[in-house]
């Protein structure tokens, strides 16, 4: 699933963004295919744009699967409780 740069910024909070941004695969742009014109079975690159806007953030857009997400979010939850706990 898709995590916006926003969302990353969130985790930055938690603390675990870091481990997100090693596993996860970074979308640094969008493209875009069409079929082509001389040989319509085939495709070709139709066009190419930035994935975020510049200075949207100091993340990027990234995608992970939603399940290693949950399991970082967990990770988090249980570390911060955890950490509670012993004060």
């Amino acid at each position: 699933d898709g995590i916006a740069c926003r969302t990353m910024e969130m985790f930055e909070a938690f603390n675990f963004s870091e481990r997100v941004l090693k596993e996860a695969c970074w979308v640094n742009e969008v493209t875009f295919w069409k079929p082509d014109e001389k040989q319509p079975e085939r495709i070709v690159r139709h066009g190419r744009v930035q994935d975020a806007e510049d200075d949207l953030s100091e993340f990027p857009h990234v995608v992970l699967n939603q399940a290693r997400v949950g399991v970082k979010i967990l990770s988090a939850c249980d570390f911060s409780c955890s950490s509670n706990e012993r004060q």
